[in-house]
């Protein structure tokens, strides 16, 4: 069985992605999770240039406290290994959300490679659930991105094992089937 992956964050000083929110749905639908991570360092220590970004995030785009959480930062890979320990593939959508699981050790597959089209466009055509974690309306939401990424998946599946076509051409080594979204 196979994961759909989103997350959401912030910046820290350095550039690097801050994971703040993180989804999981399997792609039978059976399993849904969300993580909130707690942030690596209070909001007083940021400089103003990563404080400006975090209120605008928090304000303007995903809607979530720099100050929420309930998974310490330094446990967040842990957690999410133990979370994702029965899936074959993890799915995202992005090569900084790809990257950023790479610890994994495990296939992590960017969707943008399979011709996904953007959020934007996919929400035009799919609603799904939004977690209650965003405090603003119209949230850029891990949870409702997940969702829709398995749901596009399924829609876009070609041959008879859930595979679409050009993903299990780019991946022939791959043998056995499941009954799920995408063969992997």
């Amino acid at each position: 069985m196979d994961a759909f992956v989103d997350l959401q964050g912030f910046r820290g000083a350095d550039k690097k992605f801050i994971p703040k929110e993180v989804a999981v749905v399997s792609s039978d639908g059976d399993y849904c999770e969300v993580l909130l991570i707690k942030p690596p360092m209070p909001y007083s220590t940021l400089p103003k240039s990563v404080k400006n970004e975090v209120y605008y995030l928090e304000n303007y785009f995903h809607g979530l406290k720099w100050s929420t959480g309930y998974i310490n930062f330094e446990d967040f890979e842990d957690e999410l290994r133990k979370l994702l320990t029965n899936f074959n593939g993890i799915f995202v959508k992005g090569y900084e959300k790809q990257n950023t699981l790479n610890f994994l050790n495990k296939p992590v597959v960017n969707m943008e490679g399979l011709s996904c089209p953007t959020f934007k466009e996919l929400k035009k055509e799919m609603q799904a659930i939004k977690c209650l974690h965003h405090h603003i309306e119209s949230p850029s939401c891990a949870l409702e991105h997940a969702l829709i990424l398995c749901e596009w998946s399924k829609k876009n599946s070609r041959d008879e094992c859930g595979t679409n076509s050009t993903m299990f051409e780019e991946y022939p080594d791959h043998q056995e089937c499941t009954s799920t979204c995408m063969c992997f």
